[in-house]
């Protein structure tokens, strides 16, 4: 075993001194040889460390205890440590704070067999830059805790002899005995390794002693699995006061793990890279000063314009229109991080010459290398969207016109109908009244063309009111107009006044579930949805049993139904059965115009109901409407 001069010894302690570790150096009896300042720092001693010098450690250990999360399971962990008598490594403490501390012991042979000593490492892993700094600086260290610092430790002297090595560096304690006043070279040929490394070291130590000036090199070396493990080292030259070279230390710390996360990190970017490469929005990151650092091939291909013309650029000079938006909304974000989203579109140029409008937003990330701001802008080109937009509002304003000749013509032709209507009607009634005044006959023969004249005058009506009420709803023009109705007296006047008989003598039955209520609603309408539901299950039953009607009242609703066993509707015809002159197939010579439950289903709609409706062919339809019960108090 190598033993440290008093010189080194003497620096080495000043090193222990300043060092980020708290250390505490106690007898085989168990008192304190020696504490440093970490030490009292880290459990508030408001003394010296020189004051604690002999002082119990049991006492001490006792008194440390509740700055610890768990004080008993502290001491108990303590005393176990020294029961056993073997070296603990990294045994994570939580202080009271929450914070975490590492703890290390190690038991030390002392010489003349007395008791072994121990010694107690409390580490603070976030420290360790720290404490790199610190040894930068200066270098302090008893030969006994070098050994057991978790890095590599070597002292030099001007021509690059080993005056000191720690076990970190080299654990077997003959090689590290056999080193002492020998070089890197040395060492490769005596154990038979390559050089390449130790070449590196001559360089790195040169320049130190040159330069006086601190060294920094990455190290890379294999394990027995042939996996990397680097590390990374310094050569620090100590000078004395008169500027004299003193000797070199040097340290080194396995930073494996960091170089691990490192190239993992570098590939993730790739990774990133490769991925904005091949996005379809244009991507463009800009600096501080708002010029371009990158564009992506999207944005190449688009404008035309190659990175390196882009590159140092301010990238609103690309902005043919909505620039000043542009430029205010990237400095705010540049600013405050944030801003707010009013018109987030632009105007670019493309290699075409034609403008394409753009949406962008921005991003905030950090230059992974230079860890400088860095703001991804991303562009999507929305031309085709624009367009079509623009071209949609186009065919909606031709359709709103349409609309509109539609109703203009809807209303002219019907109230254009009206009046021949009436006189053919007016005549019809005229020509009833003076049958009387011929034969039986002739009477009976002109009855048949008068009810005939009379049924489609009713028709024709019926036609050009339905064309009125879809004209209106679908131009927006007509409204609900509620008033109280009393819905059961208002079903049976229509039932005595339509279906009681019917015109092919059958008769219809009205039922009523529930508790019954005044509701309000807009009598027109409710009249024309009730008739035209009637009459169809009428209409399409002919030779059948009368259509049922029930009117069932709930607490938030009451529905209408209507069930007839009639020729019923095919599949194929109830998905376009409430479009406009939409019949069922089979419904033959029955008349009709198609119009009838469009005209239900939208004053259904503009009552918040809903109509449905089921059907099998030969055996029937029902038809369901139900209205929300806005009741009349």
């Amino acid at each position: 075993m190598h033993y440290l001069t008093s010189d080194i010894s003497s620096d080495l302690k000043l090193i222990l001194e300043n060092i980020s570790n708290a250390i505490l150096f106690e007898s085989g009896n168990r008192e304190i040889i020696y504490v440093n300042k970490r030490f009292c720092e880290l459990f508030k001693i408001p003394v010296d460390p020189e004051h604690l010098i002999g002082v119990s450690c049991a006492n001490a250990a006792n008194d440390a205890k509740e700055f610890f999360k768990n004080p008993d399971a502290f001491l108990r962990l303590i005393y176990q440590i020294l029961d056993n008598g073997t070296a603990v490594s990294n045994q994570e403490l939580i202080m009271s704070d929450g914070a975490s501390v590492f703890l290390d012991y190690i038991p030390l042979e002392r010489r003349n067999n007395e008791k072994p000593a121990h010694l107690w490492i409390y580490k603070n892993i976030k420290e360790i830059n720290h404490f790199i700094q610190t040894v930068n600086q200066q270098r302090f260290f008893y030969e006994s805790l070098l050994n057991n610092i978790p890095a590599d430790i070597a002292i030099f002297d001007n021509n690059h002899n080993y005056l000191f090595v720690n076990k970190t560096a080299i654990n077997n304690d003959e090689k590290r005995s056999w080193i002492i006043g020998k070089n890197d070279f040395e060492y490769c040929e005596k154990f038979d390794k390559p050089t390449e490394g130790a070449q590196i070291r001559k360089k790195a130590f040169e320049e130190a002693v040159k330069t006086r000036q601190t060294v920094e090199f990455e190290e890379v070396n294999y394990d027995i699995n042939n996996d990397p493990v680097y590390n990374l080292r310094r050569f620090f030259p100590v000078i004395q006061h008169d500027g004299a070279f003193k000797y070199i230390i040097g340290y080194g710390i396995n930073i494996t793990s960091i170089k691990v996360h490192e190239q993992y990190t570098l590939a993730r970017e790739r990774e990133f890279k490769n991925l904005i490469d091949s996005m379809d929005q244009m991507v463009v990151t800009v600096d501080d000063g708002q010029l371009i650092q990158y564009c992506n091939p999207k944005w190449t291909k688009i404008t035309g314009k190659k990175q390196t013309e882009c590159e140092g650029k301010k990238l609103d000079i690309f902005i043919k229109s909505g620039k000043a938006t542009f430029k205010k909304i990237l400095t705010s974000f540049i600013a405050e991080g944030t801003y707010t989203k009013k018109k987030d579109q632009a105007i670019i140029i493309d290699q075409k010459g034609e403008k394409r409008v753009v949406k962008y937003y921005i991003s905030h990330f950090v230059d992974h290398t230079t860890r400088a701001n860095r703001y991804a802008v991303f562009m999507t080109d929305i031309t085709d969207q624009v367009n079509a937009e623009a071209e949609f509002k186009k065919i909606a304003k031709q359709e709103r016109r349409l609309n509109e000749l539609k109703s203009n013509f809807m209303n002219m032709v019907s109230h254009e109908l009206r009046t021949p209507l009436s006189v053919i009607l007016s005549s019809t009634e005229l020509i009833e009244l003076n049958l009387d005044k011929l034969n039986s006959q002739q009477s009976n023969s002109l009855s048949v063309y008068t009810d005939r004249i009379i049924g489609q005058v009713d028709r024709m009506t019926q036609l050009m009111n339905d064309f009125l009420f879809i004209s209106k709803v679908e131009a927006g023009k007509i409204g609900v107009k509620p008033e109280p109705i009393q819905l059961v007296k208002f079903l049976e006047q229509i039932t005595d006044e339509l279906y009681n008989p019917w015109k092919d003598n059958r008769s219809l039955i009205l039922t009523v579930k529930g508790e019954p209520y005044d509701i309000m609603a807009d009598e027109m309408m409710l009249r024309h949805i009730v008739v035209n539901i009637i009459n169809n299950g009428f209409k399409y039953s002919m030779g059948k049993p009368a259509p049922q009607v029930r009117l069932i009242f709930g607490t938030e609703f009451f529905q209408l139904l209507v069930i007839d066993e009639g020729i019923g509707i095919h599949d194929e015809d109830k998905k376009s059965l409430f479009s406009p002159f939409v019949r069922g197939s089979n419904v033959g010579e029955v008349e009709g115009t198609g119009l009838g439950l469009l005209v239900v289903k939208y004053f259904v709609e503009l009552h918040k109901g809903l109509v449905t409706l089921k059907s099998l062919p030969q055996k029937g339809t029902a038809v369901l409407v139900t209205l929300p019960a806005k009741r009349y108090v």
